[in-house]
């Protein structure tokens, strides 16, 4: 089953219809909940006033900071305990810090009740200065934060009276006397934009009691047992008490690894002691949940004049927004999962501070701090390329780290698994790479250029990830695999299942799989950090091999064997390939007549190191000089994503990321008012790529074998995000001589780059 192109096991239900999303399980008789939103950035809640609104028909009641705990600050990341997080957050504030932030709840018989309830609410503020500009917001005099409003886990650099969410620092040998011996340093700095999440399916939840005091809620998350964590200690409940299920989802890309709402459904099922449920408007999704971190990434490369790396210094600065979570993992990201992927040089540093600010928070974004300096890393690569006269492509060739190679900030420090040379002499041929580069003119207003971008990203987070997956023998000769892991509709569980027949040798058909429920699954961290196929398929892996073997054992008991039988396609044989039962029967006797024992298994896997997959991206594009317009023609992406357990699934992964990094490259910019208020809060005002946009894309995987990996699969699920942006920056740089450092890269920044080019004499490269 490994390598092939298995179709999604819920593919033809969610084709027809069927039940599976949150949305499907609410009953008619569920009370519906609405949110009451801060008009204000920053504010002190003196009183609010709910009698207007409890009088409206149909009200049932209202929640306010007065309904839920506010002595214990909690993280709303859905991450694997002790969280990296700064704790920072309640269910529900009276401090608000960002314009949309919650500040009560209308809980009512309809839709329409809670919404005409929720225009009633009086809300009495105090205002507060509030402050905007991340670049300015560390040591501004104004924090958001007093005394005793957040703490942490362990030290992660939060300092909450200097505005400093978190820090993280690296340093491999003394970068700045490195830097003053190279022949040539290129110093970049980039900024890069906070980008919505814009999920086909908006935040959803649905919470009931069972009728013996606890609560079962289906939500649309990435991680049930986090989520039942956060909430439990925010309501100051048992987490017994909490019982969570993923349905299916209809996208996260991150943006469900927060537990912005759940909390608020759950403290409402107990106000009312009835079902509970809260679907969310586009808009409301965008102005009360997360956005990608924007963020300032300053890199200095040092290099020798043959183009030999020697001193990397990479400072990131990110916005994070109103509240601190998963800020201190997108830093850990940004420089872990993105210098490696160079051999390692004489000095290397990574700096990196998280900043609060009056806007929306943000979060975990597909990439998780890796695309922001990726795009300014492969920028100075490229800009050292051009102003040292060298082809990029063989720049990178000279430079890139190979497998047996060590790097100091790598987990694990070794590279086990590499065809990253291939990748970029692979992707080369297929752009045209010798024909096209670096550009050409079409007509005299346009100029035709190719560019071209690498990364790597990682495979669930090294020393830290834990996961169990059970399996067990049923009476009828299938199997049942329980894993706590979370689909977002990238094919998980089919993954899964391909790996289960595999290491059990029988059909898929034969294997079922139930997923995400805090009952009946085991422990799972859930669906981020690309960890299902690498590190929950491990687990899976680990749970059926030992299946096998009770199986062969038990049955060497029973029939009396020399040797334990083997399992082949439901079948036991003997050493000689005699049949010595069938598996059903097997089954029936071990249940029934024997042991009366039901063979169950659990495996596990703790994540000894994070392997790095890796793509080279490779674009061919048009810019008009005279309009600035972008026209993207092909691009190209060679991935090393170790064995690929399902090529349709990875190359859809692929497509998928690619042309949401077109997005952000592009079009996408979430906009602000001077008052903090999010403009850009649907999709009349939020450009994202549409089929139009998105030219042709050629996906080739070229499989190296990692040795730590389920069948030597590493993951894939962020590493695909990376490479458009930098690459298309790349190809205006061969096209135009410009170097557009800012994102979105629009047709207005690429005339205004133009015009300053022709004002200091410079002119096009061709």
């Amino acid at each position: 089953m490994i390598q092939k192109p298995v179709g999604k096991v819920d593919g033809m239900a969610a084709c027809l219809g069927k039940p599976l999303y949150v949305e499907d399980f609410i009953p008619r008789n569920a009370l519906r909940l609405k949110i009451v939103q801060s008009p204000h950035a920053f504010a002190y809640i003196e009183k609010i006033d709910t009698a207007r609104a409890l009088a409206v028909h149909g009200v049932v009641c209202v929640l306010t900071y007065e309904d839920v705990p506010q002595d214990h600050p909690i993280t709303l990341a859905a991450e694997a305990a002790p969280e990296g997080s700064t704790h920072d957050r309640v269910i529900l504030e009276r401090t608000v810090r960002f314009v949309g932030e919650p500040v009560a709840v209308i809980v009512a018989e309809t839709e329409e009740a809670a919404e005409a309830g929720a225009r009633l609410v009086d809300v009495t503020y105090r205002l507060r200065t509030p402050h905007f500009d991340y670049e300015t917001a560390i040591d501004d005099g104004i924090p958001l934060y007093g005394p005793g409003e957040s703490f942490v886990h362990f030290d992660n650099g939060h300092v909450p009276e200097r505005n400093i969410i978190a820090r993280k620092d690296r340093v491999y040998q003394d970068v700045e006397t490195v830097l003053a011996d190279c022949d040539v340093v290129e110093d970049v700095t980039v900024h890069t934009q906070a980008q919505a999440h814009i999920q086909a399916e908006t935040h959803r939840t649905y919470c009931y009691p069972d009728g013996r005091g606890r609560l079962v809620m289906i939500t649309s998350c990435q991680s049930v047992f986090n989520t039942q964590r956060i909430i439990t200690e925010g309501l100051g409940i048992p987490a017994y008490r909490l019982r969570v299920i993923k349905p299916k989802v209809g996208g996260a890309f991150g943006g469900k690894n927060t537990s912005y709402f759940e909390g608020l459904v759950a403290a409402a099922v107990l106000k009312t002691d009835r079902p509970c449920a809260l679907v969310l408007s586009r808009e409301e999704s965008m102005t009360i949940s997360n956005t990608r971190h924007a963020a300032r990434s300053r890199i200095r490369l040092g290099a020798s004049r043959d183009g030999t790396f020697r001193a990397l210094d990479i400072d990131m600065l990110i916005n994070g927004g109103a509240h601190g979570e998963h800020s201190f993992d997108v830093l850990n990201v940004g420089g872990g999962n993105t210098m490696p992927i160079y051999r390692c040089c004489e000095a290397e540093r990574f700096t990196g501070r998280a900043a609060y600010t009056n806007l929306v928070p943000a979060g975990a974004f597909r990439g998780f701090g890796a695309p922001q300096v990726v795009y300014g890393l492969e920028g100075a690569v490229s800009d050292l390329a051009w102003k040292l006269g060298m082809d990029s492509s063989e720049l990178r060739l000279k430079n890139i780290i190979h497998q047996g190679e060590k790097h100091p900030f790598l987990s694990g420090g070794v590279v086990n698994s590499s065809r990253l040379e291939e990748l970029i002499r692979r992707g080369r041929e297929l752009i045209g790479w010798e024909e096209e580069y670096p550009s050409h003119r079409v007509d005299d207003h346009t100029i035709q250029a190719v560019g071209m971008a690498i990364d790597m990203h990682g495979s669930g987070i090294g020393g830290l990830d834990s996961v169990n997956a059970t399996v067990s023998l049923n009476y009828d000769g299938s199997f049942t695999l329980f894993a706590g892991a979370c689909d977002l509709g990238t094919g998980g569980d089919t993954i899964l299942l391909q790996i289960a027949s595999q290491t059990l040798n029988v059909d898929m058909e034969r294997v079922q799989i139930e997923v995400s429920d805090t009952k009946t699954t085991p422990y799972d961290k859930g669906a981020y950090a690309s960890s299902t196929t690498y590190v929950t398929g491990n687990a899976v892996k680990d749970a059926c091999e030992q299946m096998l073997r009770r199986i062969g054992e038990t049955a060497q008991k029973l029939y009396g064997l020399e040797e334990p039988p083997h399992l082949s396609d439901g079948e036991l044989l003997d050493g000689g390939g005699n049949r010595v039962d069938t598996l059903e029967e097997f089954s029936h006797k071990i249940a029934s007549f024997s042991s009366a024992e039901q063979l169950t298994c659990t495996g596990a896997f703790k994540c000894p190191s994070a392997p790095p997959p890796y793509v080279a991206g490779f674009v061919k594009l048009r810019v008009d000089t005279e309009t600035g317009k972008v026209t993207l023609l092909n691009y190209v992406a060679m991935v090393d994503c170790g064995t690929v357990i399902n090529p349709n699934l990875a190359r859809v992964q692929v497509e998928g990321g690619i042309a949401q990094c077109m997005g952000y490259a592009l079009y996408e910019d979430m906009r602000f008012s001077k008052t903090g208020a999010m403009l850009s809060n649907d999709l009349q005002k939020y450009r994202i790529p549409c089929s139009m946009d998105v030219p042709p894309i050629q996906v080739e995987f070229l499989e190296s074998f990692e040795p730590s990996g389920p069948y030597g699969a590493k993951s894939m699920g962020e590493v695909t995000f990376h490479t458009a942006a930098p690459a298309i920056r790349e190809a205006l740089l061969h096209a135009t001589g410009c170097q557009l450092n800012t994102l979105p890269i629009t047709p207005e920044k690429v005339l205004a780059a133009l015009e300053e080019q022709k004002e200091k004499g410079g002119r096009l490269p061709c």
